[in-house]
């Protein structure tokens, strides 16, 4: 799914970030209107994650992307320091385990010392493929 509205995050503190578009649901794990930060895994087994989350430029603090797992950070967590001129652009992956029932969530962080907008040009993205049971 990806963020494709404009949306800014606090600073200072890990946020999930809503999904409002699907590009594929096979399983039906996601809504888009209820809990659409969540991917709900509809079968059990390691899935290949991919994350990606764009933020505005600003040349203040750092920038990150992360996966939870049922509300508890998984160790996958990116970090950047930001840089001015340009978007920040912030990828995480790798494979997680989910049972059936367990949500992924894509959070993003940043330490502008304000509310700092996700690039409207590079959406906040999750992708998640079964790799295997």
């Amino acid at each position: 799914g990806r963020h494709t509205a404009s949306a800014s995050l606090g600073t200072g503190a890990w946020a999930s970030i809503d999904l409002d578009t699907e590009d594929l649901d096979s399983h039906a794990g996601h809504s888009t209107s209820v809990t659409p930060s969540r991917y709900t895994a509809q079968v059990s087994g390691w899935y290949y994650a991919f994350g990606t989350v764009g933020y505005a430029t600003n040349a203040t603090g750092v920038r990150g992307a992360a996966f939870y797992i049922n509300g508890t950070y998984l160790l996958r967590k990116q970090m950047t320091n930001s840089f001015s001129g340009a978007n920040a652009n912030v990828t995480t992956a790798g494979l997680i385990y989910l049972a059936a029932g367990e949500y992924v969530e894509l959070q993003g962080y940043q330490s502008s010392g304000g509310n700092l907008a996700m690039s409207g040009s590079d959406h906040p993205t999750l992708q998640l493929v079964r790799a295997r049971n």
